[in-house]
């Protein structure tokens, strides 16, 4: 922790205050809870045209067994395009970061080195609507987040291989449930080659290959 920044902290009523900065596809959001400050050279406001308002900074879920830290931000939109803006699904994975620092009283700027709370990606937002107005909740996760996701349909997944491989080997193939070493076991009514081959085991031209496990 920032010494400065620590010792602001421990004044009788230190003036703290909250930073957030958002990577949305419309642009950068940079929102503070209420005034203005300036912190590594940008601008954060309490309320960003075309955006809104901070409300809140809801308590951090810390991670434990088999999940990771996630956090959500409660933003009052100014606008029905605000909302939209926002909650934009392709917005998924932009940097998301949150600081927590102290302020001088008097002239409103920052105080030492805000702490940085954390730093991890749009997930998803959820927006409702009240006689106050327009509200969403950005829920946050981070990248470690993602190693946890099973993504057995990611690699058994024709549109995956076409993308990351270029290869159509799953061009025609469905109900991926059962483990199967290929070339071990021809199925029922398996098509032979017209020269006397096989593509199962008895091939000459294939006996001997290991090939890798995949499912069928």
């Amino acid at each position: 922790m920032d010494t400065a920044y620590k010792a602001a902290l421990q004044q009788p009523a230190p003036t703290v205050c909250t930073l957030v900065r958002m990577e949305l596809k419309s642009g950068v959001v940079r929102l503070k809870d209420g005034g203005f400050a300036v912190y590594a050279g940008e601008l954060y406001l309490g309320k960003q045209d075309g955006i809104g308002a901070l409300e809140s900074v809801g308590s951090m879920t810390e991670g434990g067994s088999g999940t990771t830290t996630r956090v959500s931000l409660t933003i009052n939109a100014d606008s029905q395009q605000a909302v939209e803006d926002i909650a934009n699904p392709l917005n998924q994975g932009g940097l998301v970061q949150w600081w927590e620092g102290a302020a001088d009283p008097v002239s409103g700027a920052l105080i030492g080195q805000p702490l940085l709370k954390f730093q991890g990606q749009f997930d998803f937002g959820v927006w409702s609507v009240d006689e106050s107005g327009w509200s969403i909740i950005v829920e946050c996760g981070t990248e470690g987040e993602l190693q946890l996701i099973p993504n057995t349909d990611w690699r058994a997944n024709d549109a995956t291989h076409r993308r990351i491989w270029g290869e159509l080997g799953h061009a025609n193939v469905s109900r991926l449930t059962d483990d199967d070493y290929w070339r071990t076991e021809a199925p029922k009514g398996a098509i032979q080659s017209g020269g006397g081959g096989s593509f199962y085991p008895g091939n000459p031209i294939l006996s001997g290959i290991s090939f890798l496990n995949q499912k069928h």
